[in-house]
């Protein structure tokens, strides 16, 4: 089959990977791929919206400077370099593919609200597959005609997670859910993580977006460290930095090697937002023996995060949180055993046939 998938942007994040590492399986099973990669993505659907013109314009001047920094896709490394240009073809398109460009695919994997909107003119409904990541009225508002586009689509519709599911259930039927999956150099890594030594206590992952949690974060940081003087802890920052003393191990996009190494360093992972499409950190932190303590839940948590067995769930009593996160970095031997059960419960996030089960997942035979 000639199958389209269109990816939300092109930067270095969660989706722009899942949508490489379908591909690859896809083309693993004989299908042929085109890759289409907006330079104006979704975002800007959502600025049009609101009629922002001077907002507009600066997203317009970053993503042409983008552009000419790094023209191919940015997870291009990780397309399997044999399916390039025989199996799996890029295709660099302002906003989105043409008509023509469209015609002769058999399907079309989309990823955001704005490409379910326009493509209706462009493709058959029927033949298209909206990868529902999480509902983006939650982020940019608008929630009566993004709600409304999502319910005249008469496609198939797959969520990233349980969450999502739940989420968008009270404007149209709970979708079926398939989760991202790790990377295979990470999916590599599970066994062994078991036995590394590890020299830091705990990787706060520190956001200042919005329901990010940066300060329920760092109010349980500092009452772990009240309890526990001694606790070593790292800051992994995405726009700001927090105002203590603690390590900053790194900031934004880290290559998928160092972050290995990060996870590794590290017994526990600290991820406090509050909501979340998936979440993959916490996934990644588990297969690499990192412990999450993370709300319950959350994105695809229901999948992996049980209480104190695969991590540490956020209470509202935050003294609690603290003393439980507390007792857990003293006690060697029941940390060992969180570990030894979470390796098993990321089994469900095997990157092996993820492209296929997408697809079949949306009652297409291949």
């Amino acid at each position: 089959m000639k199958i389209g998938i269109i990816v939300p942007a092109n930067n270095r994040a969660g989706p722009q990977k899942l949508a490489a590492l379908a591909s690859n399986d896809l083309a693993r099973h004989g299908h042929q791929i085109s890759l289409f990669v907006p330079r104006l993505p979704y975002f800007y659907y959502m600025i049009t919206l609101k009629r922002d013109t001077i907002g507009w314009l600066k997203v317009i001047r970053h993503h042409i400077a983008s552009y000419f920094k790094n023209p191919r896709f940015s997870y291009h490394d990780v397309i399997v370099s044999e399916y390039l240009n025989t199996s799996i073809y890029m295709h660099n398109v302002l906003r989105r593919p043409s008509k023509d460009q469209l015609r002769r695919l058999d399907y079309l994997l989309v990823m955001t609200i704005a490409q379910v909107d326009e493509m209706k003119s462009l493709y058959s409904h029927e033949r298209t597959i909206y990868y529902l990541l999480h509902p983006e009225e939650i982020a940019y508002g608008y929630e009566k005609a993004i709600q409304e586009v999502r319910s005249s689509f008469k496609g198939k519709i797959v969520a990233l997670s349980p969450w999502t599911a739940r989420r968008v259930s009270d404007h149209i039927p709970e979708p079926p859910v398939v989760p991202a999956v790790i990377s295979p150099t990470i999916w590599a890594n599970r066994r062994t993580a078991e036995s590394k030594k590890r020299d830091k206590d705990i990787l706060f992952h520190y956001d200042t977006g919005g329901n990010k949690g940066s300060e329920l974060g760092s109010a349980l940081i500092k009452k772990i460290c009240e309890m526990r003087p001694k606790t070593r802890v790292s800051i992994w920052h995405r726009n700001s930095l927090p105002d203590n003393q603690h390590s900053k191990v790194a900031c934004g996009f880290i290559p998928e090697k160092k972050l290995i190494d990060m996870y590794l360093s590290h017994k526990m992972f600290l991820y406090p937002s509050a909501w979340e499409g998936f979440g993959m950190p916490p996934v990644e932190g588990i297969a690499c023996g990192c412990i999450p303590v993370l709300y319950p839940g959350v994105g695809a948590a229901d999948l992996y995060a049980r209480d104190g067995e695969t991590a540490i769930l956020i209470q509202d009593d935050i003294e609690l949180t603290a003393k439980r996160v507390a007792v857990l970095l003293n006690d060697a031997e029941e940390l060992s055993r969180l570990q030894k059960t979470a390796t098993i419960a990321v089994e469900a996030f095997n990157p092996s046939n993820y492209g296929i089960k997408l697809f079949r997942t949306a009652g297409v035979d291949c």
